[in-house]
């Protein structure tokens, strides 16, 4: 099996690559990462056992259909983190993250690839102690980093509906 994961190296992907390397057979791990968040140990404590590909790019600048031939699953964790950070640099967060995931997709698209999005419970923003998924009134995104994953969500969701896309949302909680 051969998988992409774009952002493979922030705090979800450097977790993740091991875990799939121990867990997956045989499977041929590309690891996607413009090294924005400098976890340059991540890709020396990988476990030796694996099949691994390190491209250093943004995907922003990066041919994805080209890339995205002959891969069986791409896990798009790249993104513009930190949402308190996010009020700083709104304007770079929206077009960035946006715009990658919709490059992501296309390219899976294109390619028949599926897709797993990781997205955030960041989208509920300050609420009930109990919230529905499904609920739209649960949802109320606080920064502009939550916002765009919410963008980011509706986005995948009507791309996927009018394209035939096999893709999935996870709303991962806040990792501390």
């Amino acid at each position: 099996m051969k998988i992409i994961i774009t952002g493979a190296l922030g705090h979800i992907g450097s977790g993740l690559v091991p875990f799939l390397t121990k867990n997956i057979n045989n499977a041929d791990i590309i690891i996607i990462d413009n090294l924005r968040t400098q976890r340059f140990n991540s890709l020396f404590s990988l476990p030796s056992d694996g099949k691994y590909e390190f491209i250093n790019s943004d995907l922003l600048n990066l041919d994805l259909n080209q890339q995205f031939k002959d891969i069986d699953l791409v896990i798009h964790l790249a993104a513009i983190t930190d949402a308190a950070a996010s009020f700083k640099n709104k304007h770079e967060v929206e077009n960035h993250n946006f715009l990658v995931t919709k490059r992501v997709a296309d390219a899976c698209a294109h390619n028949d690839v599926s897709m797993i999005f990781l997205s955030t419970t960041s989208v509920y923003g300050t609420s009930k102690d109990i919230v529905y998924e499904n609920r739209i009134e649960d949802l109320n995104p606080q920064s502009p980093y939550a916002k765009t994953k919410l963008k980011e969500e509706n986005y995948l969701a009507k791309f996927a509906k009018r394209n035939n896309f096999k893709m999935i949302i996870c709303r991962f909680g806040t990792i501390y």
